[in-house]
């Protein structure tokens, strides 16, 4: 008799590393559902693990390896014993919170704020890159027949639904909109295009703009049905405080800045490499002053150049969402801000680009903002964070199945299951689709 083959999975095992590892799976419980992997797309937070070793900030446990994988597409291959919402050869999509069932979010109906969830590819929980694994299926998701067989397709399920639950919080936020009255997405990636593809596909006459740095990505946006791009600064502050920082390194131990100018370095051709250069020059000449020790001093010029650098970021993306308010005339009452770019955030709220009784929607992570709470009093504005998804998998599904076309435009590529770990190592591409799409996805 041929020997079953072991089962494996894609577990992060430290930073930078990703291994294909074999293991077994236990007893099936009574309400679990028994699944078989078909496709998974690759999500921000999965590189964020891999690159950082699986550490979460939000897990105090001790550290193990982790599956990644919570965008999960698999066929039903048997059920517990008191499953009765699915069958063998079922087609699911993985709604991948576990929530605990009992606190008061969950009592409520708000079960995606159960402080106790478990969530899949985040520790301790992990995901479904794996060839088979269990999951509650209360949990798991029918695919409508109409895309069962497009799992690439049917994987945008969980970032979507996250992306229809921010367009509902932004409903109930704004209820009522004129037609002279426009919406901004600030950021290009999957989470961005795929707020720009809901609002499209459920109100496709709403004035969309997109704000971003990713000119090719905006390109991509006008071509999928933004109404108008802006570009964002392209000033990388911490490029050109490494900038500052290598030009001058050999020079701190001399008295070589006595009598310099900014001007008299390469770095400072651009405004902010000058506006950093010089900041650069002052922080030295304070160090050098106090008798600080080089390496002292060369890591107070860096900081010095990179704030120096970022002032005139907030600048230029200060004049951009004024730019962005003049084109809507005033109106823009709502943002849907995808980068969790913190001092973006802030530099937006401090435009006051936003029309009064405005909101801002936030489904990046943003921690530690900082701002005067009186800029969002002075016309009234709010600012709504999104918590992944609730209730939305069924319609979203639904919607995907509607206009199936429109949404695989958001895949770029694909990646099979057996390349995966030499696809995030950077030694094999993804397949392209040529929709030129953010969201790559992982294919049985």
């Amino acid at each position: 008799m041929a020997r079953k083959q072991a089962l494996r999975r894609w577990d992060v095992t430290g930073k930078h590393k990703l291994e294909q590892v074999e293991y077994k799976l236990p007893r099936l419980k009574a309400g679990e559902a028994h699944l078989e992997f078909i496709a998974n797309g690759v999500c921000g937070s999965d590189t964020h693990m891999f690159c950082t070793g699986a550490v979460h900030s939000g897990h105090k446990g001790p550290h193990e390896p982790l599956t990644l994988g919570h965008e999960i597409i698999a066929r039903v291959k048997r059920v517990g014993s008191s499953v009765t919402t699915l069958k063998a050869g079922d087609v699911v999509a993985v709604e991948p919170g576990l929530p605990c069932g009992t606190c008061p979010h969950c009592q409520k109906g708000r079960y995606h704020c159960c402080p106790k969830t478990l969530y899949m590819a985040t520790p301790p929980q992990n995901g479904g890159l794996a060839d088979e694994f269990y999951w509650p299926a209360k949990w798991c998701h029918v695919v409508p027949n109409a895309i069962a067989n497009d799992p690439v397709l049917a994987s945008l399920a969980e970032p979507l639904a996250a992306c229809k639950q921010s367009l509902d919080l932004r409903n109930k936020m704004v209820p009522e909109r004129d037609d002279d009255e426009w919406t901004v997405i600030t950021g290009t990636g999957a989470m961005a295009l795929g707020v720009l593809a809901v609002i499209k596909a459920v109100r496709p006459d709403e004035k969309v703009m997109v704000i971003a740095r990713n000119e090719e990505a905006l390109q991509f946006a006008t071509d999928y049905g933004a109404d108008k791009c802006f570009a964002l600064s392209q000033v990388n502050p911490n490029k050109i405080a490494q900038a500052v920082r290598d030009e001058l390194a050999d020079l701190v131990a001399t008295d070589h800045f006595d009598h310099s100018a900014a001007s008299d370095f390469p770095s400072a051709k651009s405004k902010a490499g000058k506006l950093a250069m010089e900041a650069a020059l002052e922080a030295v000449r304070a160090a050098r002053s106090r008798g600080a020790q080089t390496e002292t001093i060369l890591n107070e010029l860096h900081e010095a150049a990179r704030k120096a650098a970022e002032e005139v970021v907030v600048q230029e993306n200060t004049d951009v969402f004024k730019a962005a308010q003049k084109h809507a005339s005033g109106f823009i009452s709502s943002v849907f801000e995808c980068t969790g770019d913190e001092r973006l955030l802030v530099t937006l709220i401090n435009s006051r680009a936003l029309l009064a009784n405005g909101t801002i929607i936030g489904l990046g992570c943003h921690y530690a903002v900082s701002f005067d709470i009186a800029m969002l009093r002075r016309f009234e504005l709010s600012f709504q964070p999104v918590r992944r998804s609730c209730q939305q998998f069924p319609s979203t599904l639904k919607l995907l199945a509607e206009k199936s076309a429109y949404f695989r435009r958001l895949v770029g590529g694909t990646v099979s299951f057996e390349d995966f770990g030499d696809y995030m190592a950077g030694k094999v591409h993804k397949t392209d689709t040529g929709s030129g799409g953010p969201k790559i996805v992982v294919l049985r």
